[in-house]
């Protein structure tokens, strides 16, 4: 950062709060079909553990065999967060 910096050259309050409306609608990197999957395939595997996680709570599994749920809960709400934002 050597240059000197053109104060006039900044936008205002309100053009900058435009600007950066634009540049947080912009960043969807994928469609809305592919969003669609990606939620659709987060909803499953979330419901898949939600399903497992219960088992174990009904049938008094230990804590370590609990924690395997750790992973598809993570990938689940990942891509299905991922759906909703489009990143």
């Amino acid at each position: 950062l050597k240059a000197d910096v053109d104060v006039p050259a900044i936008p205002d309050e309100s053009t900058q709060a435009k600007l950066r409306e634009e540049a947080a609608k912009s960043l969807t990197n994928i469609n809305a079909d592919e969003r669609e999957r990606r939620k659709q395939i987060g909803t499953y595997v979330l419901a898949a553990t939600a399903v497992a996680a219960i088992a174990m709570l009904a049938t008094h599994a230990s804590p370590s065999t609990r924690a395997t749920i750790a992973l598809p809960l993570f990938f689940g709400s990942g891509f299905y967060l991922s759906g909703v934002f489009g990143l």
